[in-house]
């Protein structure tokens, strides 16, 4: 919980209990492939800040206990971050 600061071009691993701020880098080398991956096992329902308004799908997701992969894809036409979740686990 708390504020996690997160470099572009990294995958993260952590696990998340309380509320989360990411922050994310300001400035991007433009015209490559930026992006940051995070690993993550929620637990409990955290509110999660995600340090862009743009969102895959348009929509914030909604995050609730078990294991995430985050990305965060830095878009060249936007010129902003955008985020989205893939929740993982076993077939039901």
């Amino acid at each position: 919980s708390g504020t996690v600061t997160l470099e572009t071009t990294k995958i993260y691993q952590m696990s998340i209990s309380g509320d989360t701020t990411f922050s994310l880098p300001a400035s991007v080398t433009t015209g490559y492939f930026n992006q940051i991956k995070v690993m993550a096992a929620v637990t409990g329902t955290p509110v999660i800040t995600w340090g862009t308004t743009n969102f895959f799908n348009k929509e914030t997701p909604e995050i609730e206990a078990g294991n995430y992969d985050f990305y965060f894809d830095y878009d060249n036409a936007l010129g902003a971050w955008v985020a989205g979740t893939l929740p993982k686990g076993g077939a039901a």
